[in-house]
């Protein structure tokens, strides 16, 4: 059984623990990270890019970043990229 969830074709979810083993396993492009209680990468690679948007469980008023998150997926799957949702 796999530590990460495939969600459609290319993109993917997972925690924090299984950024590094779904992003080499799936060739990752994208690395969109959700997490607001910290700014450091949990995996590097020259041919993956990192992005940020942070979501607190609970905050209201996220309702931009949250938008963000999911235009960029959006986006991501019609450009045929895999992302690692995290």
């Amino acid at each position: 059984m796999s530590d990460y969830q495939k969600l459609l074709n290319g993109i993917f979810m997972c925690g924090e623990k299984a950024v590094q083993t779904a992003a080499e396993t799936e060739k990752a492009d994208y690395i969109i990270d959700l997490r607001a209680e910290t700014d450091e990468r949990t995996f590097q690679d020259k041919n993956t890019e990192w992005f940020r948007f942070p979501l607190v469980d609970g905050q209201p008023g996220q309702k931009e970043s949250f938008k963000e998150a999911i235009f960029f997926s959006v986006n991501a799957y019609k450009a045929g990229k895999t992302a690692i949702l995290h």
